[in-house]
């Protein structure tokens, strides 16, 4: 998200630059009062706050005054009392306000880059397809020759194939047999697919030939997981993506836990040394709770954690009786206590040991056992599956601080990616160009916030690609997006579009965008060394590029290298095709294959 001190104008923010930036995007800019509003009031409930802790110290300081004194303090004390029910609604009024800035300001995209065409047209060409139920790729085709589409091409390469009755790629996947739509549909639904045979071997050959590529440009090859926690996720992606794109997995799935806290590392080696986990366990086990885990925990971080894993209802004692028992030393300690509380499968309450008479275990020091609640944080949770690798790379430095001797740091990233392309109903239904799973090859890139180190870096990236497509000698157009089809994180973003000879147009095969520290300040990532006087945070630049979405790529790679009986295989994937470079069509095409329809027989006669 945004910097908040670039809507303080007394703090020598520039909100116009914010409002002209919300223009250009077509976006709403009343938006960016509301944020000043919202912000200000934050700013004096903040300010309110500080002022009842301060008068909370200095109530302190006046009690232990007169308790020195010998005075009586009855009437200070109340006042501290008071004191703290008023912080306690004041500090849920700060939270609530910046809930709400925080919340706004969200919905606030980027700064557009002064490079980027200012025009909405591309939304409302895939608005205007999505009403009228045509193919995205016709209807962009007719409005591009009537120039309604302002995309700015920056440069075309290659030799376009201009011949007539050219094979698409949903026909050529069925004429070599590469991959089965049937019986993926059958299996997963609508866009489900198998890839068969050299439909797989191809798809590899552009995995490695990317990986490799990228190498040898100083990149770290990463493969990254496949799913996301949601508040991380949430940090990455915009909302709109959640109901567009992102997959959900849900789990009810719970894990018992048993917590042993201790006061210091020592006892917490000893538990381990000594074995005492297990026995935790299995006196967990004795009381009916059967542990799925067991957690040490040191003492100064109880409260928190109690309050994370929602102990709060779910403290379980042992009966007094049982608190000799030599389970419960060893688990214990000599200065362990017991909760008192419901015994587990009791209505009652019942007086519960403290322990303090038991004899020294071998934990030693002070130690806590408790009854895990039902769901600890990191289990359970919901997961959404990544749409892209940029994703999970984009979170990969999560809270780190970057240094100037770290950057630039360049990631390619593989991954499978998923998508329900719920924006996109009735586009490209067919074949395995657009599906719901996917292969990608991802540039990512960090750098200094400083100069123009982050346009540099995006004119690299964009280079990669282009080379990458020459090595595959596809032919391609490079267009600067505009602004009004910019997602929210994007100050500026490229598209690469190959050359689709069949239906005589360009589509998207890679896209390439600068996102500036937008998206490393909501995952905390800094640059720099912290100082002391420090006034302002700086955040790192981010930067993502596709190399190969390998599906759509393939699909690129069947139309311009077909050839009257098949389709002949790149010289730069060959080394990866295990020697293959034809793949033959299997069946013939329909018009070979067509029936003649036979003379209808006369009935004589001249």
């Amino acid at each position: 998200m945004l910097d908040i001190n670039l809507f303080r104008e007394e703090k020598g923010g520039n909100p116009d630059a914010v409002r002209e930036s919300q223009r250009r995007r077509f976006a709403s800019v009343e938006v960016v009062d509301e944020v000043i509003r919202l912000d200000k009031e934050w700013r004096q409930r903040q300010f309110e706050l500080e002022g009842l802790r301060k008068d909370f110290n200095r109530i302190n300081k006046e009690v232990a005054r007169l308790k020195i004194a010998g005075n009586d303090a009855t009437e200070m004390i109340k006042s501290t009392d008071e004191n703290k029910r008023f912080t306690a609604e004041k500090e849920g009024e700060v939270q609530e306000a910046k809930s709400a800035l925080d919340k706004l300001l969200e919905t606030i995209g980027n700064l557009v880059h002064d490079s980027v065409p200012v025009s909405d047209d591309e939304v409302r060409v895939a608005a205007a397809a999505a009403a009228a139920a045509i193919s995205y790729m016709f209807y962009q085709q007719m409005l591009s020759k009537l120039q309604l589409v302002n995309n700015a091409v920056v440069r075309t390469w290659g030799d376009r194939r201009m011949e007539e009755r050219l094979k698409n790629h949903v026909e050529l996947v069925e004429l070599l047999g590469i991959a089965d739509l049937v019986k993926g549909a059958n299996v997963a639904g609508g866009r489900g697919f198998y890839l068969k045979g050299a439909g797989l071997l191809l798809n590899q050959a552009l995995i490695n030939f990317g990986l490799s590529f990228l190498t040898k440009r100083n990149y770290e090859p990463m493969q990254t997981p496949f799913f996301m926690r949601k508040d991380i996720m949430g940090k990455c992606a915009q909302l709109a993506q959640f109901d567009e794109e992102l997959y959900k997995t849900e789990t009810s799935s719970t894990c018992h836990t048993v917590l042993v806290l201790v006061a210091s590392l020592e006892p917490m080696l000893a538990l381990v040394v000594v074995g005492q986990l297990p026995v935790a366990a299995g006196v967990a086990a004795k009381w009916g709770w059967p542990a799925g885990r067991v957690l040490l925990w040191g003492w100064g971080v109880m409260e928190e954690k109690k309050r994370m894993v929602g102990l709060e209802s779910h403290m379980v004692g042992r009966r007094k009786e049982d608190a000799g028992d030599w389970g419960s030393r060893m688990v214990l300690g000599s200065m362990g206590f017991w909760f008192t509380g419901k015994w587990k499968g009791s209505n009652e309450e019942e007086e519960l040991s403290d322990g303090r008479e038991n004899e020294q275990g071998f934990g030693g020091g002070s130690m806590m056992f408790l009854q895990g609640s039902e769901e600890v944080t990191g289990e359970g949770e919901d997961k959404y599956l990544i749409a892209t690798a940029e994703q999970p790379l984009c979170a990969y430095h999560l809270g780190d601080r970057v240094y100037p001797t770290d950057v630039p740091i360049r990631y390619a990233g593989y991954s499978t990616c998923f998508r329900k392309e719920a924006g996109s109903h009735g586009r490209d239904t067919l074949g395995i160009f657009r599906v719901h799973q996917f292969e990608k090859v991802e540039q990512f890139c960090i750098t200094s916030p400083n100069g123009n180190d982050s346009w540099d870096m995006h004119e690299e990236m964009i280079k990669n690609s282009e080379d990458f497509y020459k090595e595959l000698k596809l032919p391609y157009q490079i267009v600067a997006i505009v602004s009004g089809a910019l997602n929210d994180a994007a100050a500026k973003k490229y598209d690469l579009e190959g050359w689709f000879p069949a239906s005589k147009t360009y589509r998207e095969l890679v896209s390439c965008s600068n996102c500036t520290d937008y998206q490393a300040r909501r995952l905390e990532i800094r640059y720099g060394q912290k100082k002391n006087d420090e006034q302002a945070k700086q955040y790192v630049h981010m930067l993502n590029s596709t190399l190969t979405a390998t599906e759509r790529t393939i699909c690129g790679i069947l139309e311009n290298y077909q050839t009257a009986d098949g389709v002949e295989i790149p010289e730069a994937l060959q080394p990866f095709m295990s020697g293959i470079t034809f793949l033959p069509f299997k069946t013939k095409p329909a018009a070979e294959t067509k029936p003649k329809k036979s003379k209808a027989k006369g009935n004589g006669g001249s």
